[in-house]
């Protein structure tokens, strides 16, 4: 197992009995524009130019792609999201994928979305062998997902969705949500259209399966306002043969805040494997793991890749990570693509390769990582989020009088991966996001986390911020004059000029004339036996002028040195002396 591998201990869970449940009802994307079919005949897909209907087969054969819509209901109709699953391959939905019936008992409302993807007139691999690569994925996934005329590269010579709009993903997706409302009206489909009839894409989740997740991943891209983006085995658009070559497809990029936040993967390790005529396997992880660094899913903005081996009934903690590789030593290279969505292990797939004819093997415990990449669908069947502000901590004074403090609430969980919103507060008012910079003032501050997903608040998390000041203030003296001649026992007006700043800042540091001394006596022997050789100062205070004789002992061929000391100290109490001298030499 990678070093990246899950260091702490799994806890239980409820076991999730993994069935391929069949859909609650079905329908051929032609049923759903309004115009049914009578007796097979198509009434607007009439070959005289006028054909508006969805999947004429007779008119665009297989990128008619009339395969039926599958269709999933949650424990609970009236609330929560949906999710639109992308199948892969030929984007025909197959009720054998375990996911479909797992994402619902997950509170999703479920649309297995049939879409073209690949066909013998076009496909969307052909882009692997087109001479700008790394722009046909994202031309030809447009096209297909909005109608519109993007892709002029020699892979999409034969796509012609842009001849026929009304077959492109988000029409389908519209109608299909239009089909379910009426014809199933007590069912909640309803809640995914806004009241002006268009597809309310704040309450859809997006999920795809190998080629489907890039459908998934830029129809995320395209629509930003979805939830989560989840991607299984894929994608993997790009060129290169290695880990150190490979290079991602162009609209594989980080969106901050959309990429970096809201897409979650899953793929076992040995996916799409290599063998050579030995038997020797080669992994080809890279493709996907640096697709996925790309969009942001890993280091530095979530959490390493989470390397784990799935076990029925336990839930590890996933440790907020975004990409789960799975690393259960019963699948093999041949089954590892299929088997993150299937949750079994496909040993014969029928002659098109779309579905599963026979499975070997007991069930995989993926249902604690579909959990995670999936999140919630519905608020009975969440969990709420457990707040985590982080350990107290002790930080410098840097100016102001405070200091800028990153907050982290990293460590904050929830058991179903959601994504979380952080809401802080303290002497700083309120702060939002993962990790802030708030602004604190010196002593002991006491910051307060609260993490939400969609459908419930954590208990509030505390920790200590103190701000302390160690660093004493500066202070500067310098006098005028700095020497005293001739020495005729006159007293001398000295003026200091002082001053004094503080790197906490805040109030400006005290400043006090803490002494003044001398060298000699001050009515030695040998300086004219006068007395009162510093005058008029006020020790104590800011005194800044002062009084000083003129005088030195002439038996001392040193002359004479007074010093001057001030004190400076901050509101803290950090307190520095700095002195300055005036000399009266014993002869010029």
């Amino acid at each position: 197992m990678s070093s990246e591998a899950a260091k702490s201990a799994p806890s239980a869970a409820p076991v999730f009995v993994p069935s391929p449940t069949p859909p609650d009802y079905t329908e051929e994307p032609a049923n759903t524009d309004g115009q049914q079919a009578v007796m097979g005949d198509q009434p607007d897909c009439h070959n005289d130019g006028t054909a508006s209907g969805i999947g004429c087969e007779n008119l665009w054969h297989d990128q008619a792609a009339n395969a039926p819509h599958l269709f999933y209901l949650p424990p609970s109709k009236h609330s929560g999201r949906l999710l639109v699953f992308f199948n892969g391959n030929e984007g025909k939905p197959h009720p054998d994928l375990t996911i479909y019936s797992f994402a619902a008992s997950r509170g999703y409302h479920v649309i297995g979305l049939s879409y073209f993807a690949a066909g013998d007139s076009a496909k969307i691999n052909g882009c692997d062998h087109d001479d700008d690569r790394l722009g046909c994925y994202e031309d030809f996934v447009r096209e297909v997902l909005l109608g519109t005329d993007n892709c002029t590269h020699v892979a999409c010579d034969e796509l012609k969705i842009n001849k026929h709009p009304q077959d492109a993903v988000v029409n389908r997706l519209l109608k299909a949500l239009e089909w379910a409302a009426a014809a199933h009206p007590g069912d909640g489909w309803e809640r995914y259209l806004t009241a002006s009839g268009e597809v309310d894409w704040t309450k859809i989740n997006i999920a795809g399966w190998s080629n489907g997740s890039s459908f998934a991943s830029l129809m995320g891209m395209l629509f930003p306002s979805v939830g989560r983006v989840t991607v299984f085995s894929g994608p993997n658009d790009g060129k290169g043969n290695s880990e150190n070559n490979w290079v991602s497809a162009d609209y594989i990029q980080n969106v901050p805040g959309l990429t970096d936040t809201r897409f979650y993967g899953l793929v076992h390790e040995l996916n799409k494997a290599e063998v050579d005529d030995n038997g020797v396997i080669t992994s080809v992880l890279y493709r996907i793991t640096k697709n996925w660094r790309k969009f942001g899913m890993g280091q530095p903005l979530n959490a390493s890749p989470f390397y784990f081996d799935p076990v029925p009934g336990e839930s590890p903690d996933f440790g907020n990570a975004h990409m789960l590789i799975s690393t259960n030593p019963t699948t093999d290279y041949a089954a590892a693509h299929g088997s993150v969505v299937y949750g079994r292990e496909c040993s014969k797939f029928d002659d098109a390769h779309t579905s599963c004819d026979e499975f070997k093997g007991d069930w995989i415990g993926y249902d604690a990582a579909w959990r995670c990449v999936l999140g919630s669908g519905d608020a009975s069947v969440n969990s709420t989020p457990v707040a985590d502000a982080g350990p107290n901590q002790t930080v410098e004074c840097q100016g102001a009088g405070g200091a800028n403090v990153v907050l982290d609430g990293s460590r904050s969980t929830d058991a179903d991966c959601d994504v979380l919103t952080y809401t802080w507060t303290g002497p700083f008012g309120t702060a939002r996001g993962r990790n802030p910079q708030v602004f604190l003032p010196v002593g002991t501050n006491v910051v307060n986390l609260t993490v939400s997903d969609e459908w419930s608040s954590s208990a509030p998390s505390t920790t200590q911020i103190t701000v302390q000041d160690t660093q004493p203030p500066s202070l500067q003296v310098t006098l005028t004059p700095t020497l005293l001649w001739p020495a005729n026992h006159t007293m001398v007006r000295i003026d200091a000029a002082v001053s004094s700043s503080d790197s906490c800042g805040g109030s400006r540091p005290t400043v006090v004339l803490t002494s003044i001394t001398s060298d000699q006596a001050d009515d030695g022997t040998g300086d004219g036996d006068t007395a009162g050789d510093i005058q008029d100062a006020a020790f104590g205070t800011f005194d800044r002028s002062f009084l000083l004789r003129a005088e030195r002992a002439g038996n001392d061929p040193r002359g004479r040195t007074y010093t001057v000391t001030y004190t400076a100290c901050d509101a803290s109490g950090n307190c520095t002396q700095r002195s300055a001298t005036v000399r009266v030499p014993h002869s010029r």
